[in-house]
């Protein structure tokens, strides 16, 4: 008896993701005092240590777009300038799934952390949004 098999490798190609920035994340003005500003997913600010931010700010919105109800990971990498760090999170954590027409819209908001080398004035922070098929 002889059987023959023939492995062919599956070809898979998906939508591209894309990403949309809706609103910028923006904390408005904080004080430069020690602590930690945090901003909560409706952009309410709360403070911690000697940091007494308060009021609310704007989240960022992004919209993806890519393979109709594909899961995919999304990275956030944030920045240090001038003794301020930024900690970005995405509500609903790093693994998301696009919706019958491929589309999603999360939300971005994150830590400021203040040490003692931070200095007064307007600051600047990056942050970078990566998103991925499995």
């Amino acid at each position: 008896m002889f059987f023959c098999v023939f492995i062919s490798p599956l070809a898979f190609t998906a939508e591209p993701l894309t990403i949309t920035e809706q609103l910028a994340l923006d904390f408005g003005r904080v004080t430069n005092l020690d602590g930690t500003c945090s901003m909560s997913s409706t952009g309410t600010l709360t403070g911690s240590g000697a940091q007494d931010c308060f009021g609310t700010e704007t989240p960022a919105s992004f919209q993806i777009q890519g393979e109709t109800n594909a899961s995919f990971f999304i990275s956030l990498v944030g920045s240090t300038t001038n003794g301020v760090t930024l900690s970005p999170i995405v509500e609903g954590g790093s693994s998301q799934i696009l919706d019958g027409s491929g589309d999603l819209d999360i939300t971005v908001y994150a830590d400021l952390d203040f040490s003692s080398a931070s200095a007064d004035g307007p600051v600047a922070l990056t942050y970078t949004l990566t998103v991925s098929y499995p």
